[in-house]
């Protein structure tokens, strides 16, 4: 099912858009806020606290070892929906988190949560278009998902009540268009 003449739709752009994006606002929200995070979790030593930033990224790893195989034999629907669901668990384990061993935790596990859709959209971009179409899609949905993704200017609980409400956002999207591209 490559296209190399067919250009891709709004929709499909901005839902491959979306699933990429919340990994990078995941990753950008908190950096301002990190000073502040470590402070409410008694964790004062600014070397510590970028563990936070790591975590995910370890996250991100070993989550596409498990929810690559799992799409191709599930179905990609139902594994964006697992990834979700994990996502927005950890995300309230990280909001209220009492220490750092418990948000470093949170944050492994967001960032399994965040590989499915992350891994599962380069997979449909890959799967659907070749050729030049590829590479432009694919640079489009980057750009968006670099642009997108600027830090919480708030206190840090925001954050994580603000990747519960984009978890949320991003679910109501898949079910409303997703059933074209994310085929079971």
């Amino acid at each position: 099912m490559q296209n190399e003449q067919v250009k891709p739709n709004f929709e499909f752009v901005a839902l491959m858009a979306s699933l990429m994006s919340i990994v990078a606002l995941t990753i950008d929200a908190i950096l301002p806020a990190m000073a502040d995070i470590g402070i409410a979790i008694n964790s004062l030593d600014p070397t510590k606290n970028q563990l936070l930033v790591t975590m995910i990224f370890l996250g991100l790893g070993v989550g596409q070892l498990f929810f690559g195989p799992l799409s191709d034999s599930l179905g990609r629907k139902p594994i964006v929906y697992l990834g979700f669901t994990v996502f927005l668990v950890a995300s309230i384990i990280c909001l209220f988190a009492p220490n750092l061993e418990i948000m470093l935790v949170g944050r492994v596990l967001q960032g399994i949560g965040l590989s499915a859709p992350r891994t599962i959209s380069i997979s449909i971009i890959r799967d659907t278009y070749k050729g030049r179409l590829y590479g432009k899609n694919n640079v489009f949905c980057y750009s968006v998902l670099y642009s997108g993704s600027g830090g919480c200017a708030c206190y840090w609980q925001g954050c994580y009540g603000y990747y519960r409400l984009a978890g949320y956002l991003l679910y109501a999207i898949i079910f409303c268009l997703g059933g074209r591209y994310l085929v079971l």
